[in-house]
């Protein structure tokens, strides 16, 4: 089904396909065969076990197709898996450019397993994606969550998934992977939050394994700039203990600090 309308990342009027947020890989691959529970989202203030889909008609077919090729496909077969995690995997086999005993920075681009363009073109998409349209909330009802602001950067982004338009100077994309084995990452996602950190906006979005950070601003330090995903040669990617924590702490006070659905709610029964 179809439905006419501007495609957000073309600018072209064409009919619209049923556009996932999320890609929909996401939701199918990370349910738990073993216990039949599905991953955890969070968005919108809302969470819960779910393979309920944020979706609307959002891109014409040959963006969606853009979207896919450039990075969804890649990171669906490489993100966290029941089975497998293929990037830390990838990590583990390569010298880090930076180590200690709960922090390692590795040199994407000399890591051949991965694909940092792709790696890259999906993060970034994803917060595009929170910026260009107000999704549906995760409970199915006529309520959309807020645009994601970031701070006038929309367009260059856009142009960037487009046509591979030059990334501006003023944007760091920090890309962490879960450091363990054992532990498993935990299969959750959430769509993009953040704001101002000061002189510089900072964004978070996490999923399977992957902790996507952007910052964006004529302000930003140079020493951020120059750990980003994106900065030459090296195209750094981090796995650290204290990111992991990061990620365990701030989901946790996700959840329970906006409105648990279902199960989950007597998972976090402090949520309200």
């Amino acid at each position: 089904m179809t439905m006419l309308g501007q495609c957000k990342l073309c600018l072209m009027k064409k009919d619209l396909m049923d556009s996932h947020f999320i890609p929909a890989s996401i939701y199918k691959l990370c349910r738990d065969a073993t216990t039949g529970q599905n991953p955890i989202a969070v968005s919108g203030g809302l969470a819960k076990h779910t393979t309920d889909q944020i979706r609307d008609y959002v891109f014409c077919s040959d963006c969606e197709k853009r979207l896919n090729d450039n990075g969804e496909a890649w990171f669906h077969l490489n993100m966290a898996r029941p089975k497998g995690f293929l990037i830390r995997e990838a990590l583990q086999k390569a010298p880090p450019a930076l180590a200690n005993k709960t922090f390692a920075a590795y040199e994407g681009r000399a890591v051949p397993e991965i694909d940092m363009d792709q790696l890259c073109y999906f993060g970034l998409s994803i917060f595009w994606r929170a910026a260009a349209h107000r999704w549906p909330k995760l409970d199915d009802n006529k309520s959309r969550i807020e645009r994601l602001d970031l701070n006038g950067y929309e367009e260059p982004i856009r142009l960037f998934l487009l046509n591979s338009a030059p990334v501006p100077d003023d944007i760091s994309l920090l890309i962490s992977v879960w450091p363990y084995e054992n532990p498993a990452p935990p299969f959750v996602f959430n769509t993009p939050v953040g704001g101002s950190s000061g002189d510089f906006h900072s964004y978070l979005f996490y999923s399977h394994g992957i902790d996507f950070k952007l910052l964006i601003g004529k302000a930003l330090p140079p020493t951020l700039k120059r750990m980003s995903a994106f900065s030459l040669p090296e195209r750094y990617v981090y796995a650290t203990e204290a990111g992991a924590a990061e990620i365990m702490n701030s989901f946790g006070k996700v959840v329970k600090g906006g409105t648990s659905i279902g199960k989950l709610a007597q998972e976090f029964p402090g949520g309200s």
